[in-house]
């Protein structure tokens, strides 16, 4: 079977403060945070390191976007953490256990495929619970997993193939088991470049 090598892209999660947040003093004494209550309800605070994004609610909740690693994702919580306690004095402040919500992954055969006959075999032997391909709208195959796997997985000619909806990596593995045997029937012979 051909070996596919993930790269995680995007992990979404969400935690919750353990205290109220005052989003115009955050904005106001924290670098990187934007806050416009006419256009969203949250202050959006973007980390360089780890290159995070953090939505944070008034209520205490956040929602951390951007992470590769979910260490990443605790890193940007503890030092939002931090921030609410030393410049905002909120006194102890701590956050509650990630959830993951989403993760987003790419990975890339070593050959192009004939998208054509795949999103044909795919779609006949029923493997995945929706699955469309039309070239004129969008160039690759969209397919959902099942109804218990909430993945949703598109594949390009080029070989690129991109899986979303997963929340662990076992459900990345689940709907990979889905599609990757088929991929190597599928793949086409590059001509060799011909110099003139």
């Amino acid at each position: 079977m051909l070996e596919m090598e993930w790269i995680c892209q995007n992990i979404v999660g969400t935690f919750q403060l353990g205290c109220k947040v005052d989003l115009v003093k955050l904005a106001n004494n924290t670098m990187n945070c934007t806050y416009d209550p006419r256009r969203f309800t949250a202050a959006i605070i973007r980390y360089r390191t780890p290159r995070v994004t953090l939505l944070v609610f008034s209520t205490g909740k956040c929602v951390a976007t951007g992470a590769k690693t979910a260490d990443d994702m605790r890193q940007a919580a503890g030092r939002l953490c931090r921030t609410l306690s030393d410049r905002l004095g909120v006194p102890e402040c701590h956050h509650s256990t990630i959830t993951v919500q989403n993760m987003v992954f790419s990975s890339k055969t070593p050959f192009q495929l004939k998208i054509d006959a795949l999103y044909e075999k795919l779609r006949s032997s029923q493997v995945f619970k929706r699955c469309f391909y039309d070239p004129i709208t969008f160039p690759g195959i969209r397919c959902k997993v099942s109804a218990d796997n909430s993945a949703s997985v598109l594949i390009f000619a080029s070989g690129k193939i991109i899986c979303t909806g997963v929340r662990t990596h076992s459900e990345l593995l689940d709907a990979g088991t889905c599609f990757i045997p088929h991929l190597k029937d599928f793949a086409t012979i590059r001509a060799p470049l011909v110099s003139v």
